[in-house]
């Protein structure tokens, strides 16, 4: 033993050693490092698994019927895991699982994210809501996916989205408030805990409006032991504008009496001042009232803007003249100033500078394309004015009072009664031998009493002949007593012309048409249009700079001027008629378009449904169409003071006027222009009944001598 341990070792026993113990520690460590590695797993799958019950829980509380879910993930491991429960729990509307790998660029996480949502896209037709849920801890995934949706349409005005997220909240903070998916959107952020001591995964909201201003609400927390509380009285999905906590909205117009229009009203001192006033804006200022916002009217765009708007504007909302085939663009600087142009109202709207356009237009479908409508608000009206018909001078005024049937019964009963009179007097043997000229007698009184001649009585001795006699004077007098009433009715209120009430009637005239800027859309639609009506109208129209020229053209040239039916009637009562209320233009009664209007707003804001549920309110109450009687009214009460008031003016520059002149006055002197006198039109037919019976007369006069002449020879 002893010889053993004095024996030196050698070097290969020394390797042998250090090669042991190299092992021991490497298993040591293999050992710790697979005990830490199962730990992690098992904790990993525990915090995706807490993840997935609490957006599962969140979605359960929240659901919705026939409901969609919407699942978009970057494969992150919570991910999965709440895929596993959405397929177990389903919906209503199915569960749709979109995968996007998220380590790629951002150009290239947004090619990939646009794909992807252009299948949830047609997976949101399908189903009658939809929920998305945005799963990854990718603050660059996120930020792409909110522009990608937002390009891509994925985000309606009815859709919930679900953020679940790891990031800490300061990360994605500034994310909630500046991406309009997150801040202006149905959206909520589940945040998952960071930390292993904090079970707790918080829900927050962005609100855009409150007593503050925009802020970030917690609105509840999950944990495994107590699941969903609630921490405020905010609900989940909380809708953010029911109260806008009189904060000021955007409004673009484009000036559209009598929807929109700014007038003048007079102050107690004598002064006045402008206000805008419209039936739309009463419909805004009323939905301003009761959802606590203030109206902001955007001005008229600068010239950086109005050039920035004609460059992002789209093709078919440019404003075009077709001229000899070729297609002339409106630069801004052509574009009426003072007030913003529609083009400049639609690209607002389609750009959310604007929070809506609160105009009413017809909805199209290629404007569908650029952005949304609210709900209805009435048929779209566009029509056209033109020139009422003038009375033209025809000699049958004396004959319209009565038709053929009844002239026709008049001369076949002034036929039959002479020749029954002369029979029964034959018959009787009272004629006997009398000459031919008591005959002409007897016919001659005949029809003399027609026109209420006096009858000499002589040779009616018979009881028969006296009956036939008062028959027949009884029946000229009913007779000739209708139509003289009829008479006076047909000259004081003469049979004028048939007038175009319709598109086909207005084709048929062969007229030509006028129509302003604004209905360049209506123009483009009308030739591309496959119907022969909307074909030949468009061949037929001429552009007009505005209303005043084309309604002026209308009076002069007999063409018809097209525009919206209301405006046209608004305009006629302010700038075309007289005093007396009478006017040379009409507008026809049938709407030429079979399209609806509703105001624009931008594609998939959330507050549509709250704007539609007021102009549904205001539709079944009867108001819109009281609002709009109350406007035109008001015009024509308006139109005919200052036409008065400038008369009055006249009457003092010529000195003729009183320097006080009483109500009674003004009454009589309008109810004396009232009155209108009989014209040559109106009486050229019995004139020309004198002329005809004055050269009659005269032939036979002529003819007499010649006979007389011829006898004496």
């Amino acid at each position: 033993m002893s010889a053993w341990c004095k024996k030196p070792r050698d070097a290969g026993g020394r390797k042998w050693w250090m090669k042991e113990i190299s092992l021991w520690f490497i298993f040591t460590a293999s050992v710790a490092h697979a005990s830490q590695t199962a730990a992690f797993l098992k904790s990993r799958d525990s915090e995706a698994a807490a993840a997935s019950q609490a957006a599962s829980a969140v979605l359960e509380r929240a659901s919705q019927p026939r409901s969609s879910f919407i699942l978009i993930t970057d494969g992150s491991a919570f991910s999965i895991s709440l895929t596993k429960d959405l397929g177990e729990r389903g919906a209503p509307g199915g569960v749709s699982v979109l995968t996007v790998a998220g380590d790629a660029s951002a150009n290239q996480t947004r090619i990939n994210l646009l794909g992807v949502i252009q299948i949830g896209r047609q997976i949101q037709k399908a189903s009658w809501r939809s929920t998305v849920v945005v799963a990854s801890s990718d603050l660059l995934f996120l930020t792409v996916f909110a522009a990608a949706a937002d390009e891509g349409r994925l985000v309606g005005s009815e859709t919930r989205v679900l953020v679940v997220t790891s990031l800490a909240l300061p990360e994605v903070r500034s994310l909630l408030g500046q991406s309009w998916v997150f801040s202006m959107c149905n959206a909520m952020l589940l945040n998952l805990p960071r930390d292993a001591a904090d079970s707790r995964h918080n829900l927050f909201a962005h609100l855009p409006y409150g007593p503050t201003g925009p802020h970030l609400s917690r609105v509840a927390s999950w944990t495994s032991a107590s699941g969903l509380k609630f921490k405020s009285e905010v609900p989940l999905f909380p809708p953010k504008f029911d109260n806008f906590y009189g904060a000021p909205l955007n409004m673009t117009v484009h000036p559209f009496p009598p929807y929109w229009m700014e007038v003048e009203s007079g102050r107690p001192d004598g002064s006045t001042v402008k206000r805008i006033a419209g039936r739309d804006y009463t419909m805004l200022e009323t939905m301003a009232q009761a959802l606590n916002f203030t109206i902001s009217v955007m001005p008229d765009a600068d010239w950086e803007e109005a050039r920035e708007l004609f460059i992002l504007g789209h093709c078919v909302m440019k404003r075009t003249l077709d001229v000899n085939n070729n297609t002339h663009v409106l630069p801004p600087e052509q574009h009426d100033r003072g007030a913003p142009s529609l083009l400049q109202v639609i690209l607002r709207v389609e750009q959310r500078r604007a929070f809506m356009s609160p105009m009413k237009l017809a909805i199209m479908p290629h404007l569908l394309k650029l952005y949304d409508f609210t709900t209805v608000i009435e048929p779209a009206t566009l029509g056209f004015s033109m020139a009422k018909p003038t009375l033209k001078p025809r000699w049958q005024s004396l004959y319209y009072p009565l038709t053929d049937g009844v002239w026709a019964s008049i001369l076949a009963v002034l036929a039959l009664v002479p020749v029954a009179l002369i029979l029964i007097t034959k018959a009787g043997a009272r004629m006997g031998s009398q000459s031919i000229r008591s005959m002409q007698r007897l016919v001659l009184e005949v029809a003399g009493s027609l026109v209420s001649q006096s009858s000499s009585g002589r040779g009616y001795d018979t009881s028969s002949t006296q009956v036939l006699l008062a028959t027949w004077l009884i029946f000229s007098f009913i007779v000739s007593t209708a139509y003289r009433g009829n008479l006076t009715a047909f000259l004081t209120i003469p049979k004028y012309p048939d007038r175009p009430e319709t598109l086909e009637q207005f084709i048929r005239t062969g007229a030509k048409a006028t129509y302003p800027p604004d209905v360049v859309d209506f123009y483009n639609n009308f030739k591309k249009s496959d119907s022969y009506l909307y074909t030949t109208l468009a061949s037929r129209m001429t552009l007009v700079p505005n209303f005043q020229v084309g309604l002026q053209e209308a009076i002069d040239l007999g063409q018809g001027y097209f525009y919206e039916r209301m405006s046209l009637k608004l305009a006629i009562e302010e700038h075309f008629t007289s005093a007396d209320g009478s006017t040379r233009l009409y507008v026809a009664g049938q709407n030429i378009l079979p399209a609806y209007c509703a105001w624009p707003i931008p594609w998939g804001v959330p507050y549509k449904e709250k704007l539609n549920q007021f102009i549904m309110a205001f539709q079944a109450a009867g108001l819109i169409e009281k609002w709009t009687e109350d406007i035109l009214k008001e015009a024509r009460q308006e139109s005919t003071a200052k036409q008065r008031r400038n008369a009055n003016r006249k009457k003092e520059v010529q000195g003729t006027a009183s320097d006080e002149t009483d109500s009674d006055d003004d009454s009589e002197d309008s109810s004396s222009q009232g009155i209108m006198a009989l014209t040559l039109t109106h009486l050229q037919g019995p004139i020309f009944l004198l002329l005809l019976g004055l050269l009659v007369s005269s032939l036979v006069f002529c003819v007499e001598i010649l006979a007389s002449w011829i006898l004496k020879k």
